[in-house]
């Protein structure tokens, strides 16, 4: 599989300093589903997949997975999340398990009690502010409707506090949570305070290194780390799409989403838009880009629904 670009408005050729390449190491989550990504302070990137928990330390993968008669083993293989704390501990949520915090040096994983919120399609969205912020599966009391639920847990008390069901969207990135309901959008402050940075009809939360807000899904507000910017960047039409989510890098924004294959990075200084497209030997199936991200060396990383692919550092 590879990843190929084309410019809307030149030659089918992959910008310069774009390189596409795949990861080495033979325990490399290649036909795994990748939920998340993150890098920690030493310099490992770990990456959360449909076949358990993987550290690459730059040359190969060392694959974390579930194993009953191994001590220090994850409880299941579904990791659909990760994160590192400032204490350099990794915390993952598990399916059907919930979350765990694997301390600095991967010792025994601690379970992380949930209570009233259980541990079915738990997914851990961050850490920041000393809380884990997770997406859960709520219902109501008869159990029949099925609905995604918010909820905080505080990392030193274990006290799980969830949010108001008016909540739609929750994007942690950056050390900063932003919630948005049907109205506004609103950023966490820290001791159980929310600040509205929006008000605006159904706006739609982006969250990738970045967090923003699509408005009537042509204007995007991002998140400078104080308010919303204030000046709407207007979208290309190709990012116009629904379940959107963003990646930025400087002034590219790159656009993907499970509904439509590929990855569309869109320069903001000059409006360029290119178009990066996954080819496979079976042309009818091409799987969507899930998860992107860019570690401190400048490497990019881009999750398909079938495989791991990186990009040297350079947009240009």
């Amino acid at each position: 599989m590879l990843l190929v670009g084309a410019v809307a408005t030149a030659s089918a050729q992959p910008p310069a300093g774009v390189r596409f390449a795949v990861p080495p190491g033979a325990s490399a989550p290649h036909d795994a589903y990748v939920y998340g990504i993150v890098q920690d302070a030493i310099g490992y990137v770990w990456i959360a997949s449909e076949d358990g928990l993987h550290r690459y330390d730059g040359v190969d993968f060392e694959p974390f997975r579930a194993d009953p008669g191994r001590p220090g083993a994850l409880p299941g293989n579904r990791v659909t999340g990760v994160d590192v704390d400032t204490e350099g501990a990794i915390w993952a949520s598990v399916d059907r398990f919930g979350v765990i915090r694997v301390p600095a040096g991967w010792r025994q994983p601690e379970r992380l009690p949930l209570p009233d919120v259980g541990t079915l399609n738990v997914t851990l969205l961050g850490i920041a502010h000393g809380h884990a912020w997770i997406r859960y599966e709520g219902s109501r009391a008869d159990r029949t409707d099925y609905r995604p639920m918010h909820a905080r847990v505080d990392l030193s008390t274990g006290r799980v506090m969830r949010l108001r069901t008016s909540v739609v969207g929750l994007g942690v990135a950056g050390g900063h949570v932003l919630a948005t309901t049907s109205t506004a959008a609103a950023i966490y402050a820290g001791d159980g305070v929310w600040r509205r940075v929006l008000d605006a009809s159904s706006p739609s939360l982006v969250a990738g290194d970045r967090l923003g807000v699509i408005v009537e899904r042509n204007a995007l507000f991002v998140f400078d780390g104080e308010i919303l910017r204030r000046e709407p960047l207007p979208l290309p039409e190709s990012l116009r799409v629904p379940n959107l989510k963003l990646w930025l890098d400087g002034d590219v924004i790159c656009g993907f989403s499970q509904t439509r294959p590929g990855l569309v990075a869109y320069a903001m200084a000059d409006g360029r838009i290119t178009t990066y497209t996954v080819q496979r030997p079976d042309p009818v199936v091409q799987p969507s880009v899930t998860f992107v991200t860019t570690n401190d060396d400048g490497v990019t990383w881009v999750a398909t629904g079938d495989g791991l692919r990186t990009i040297t550092p350079g947009w240009s």
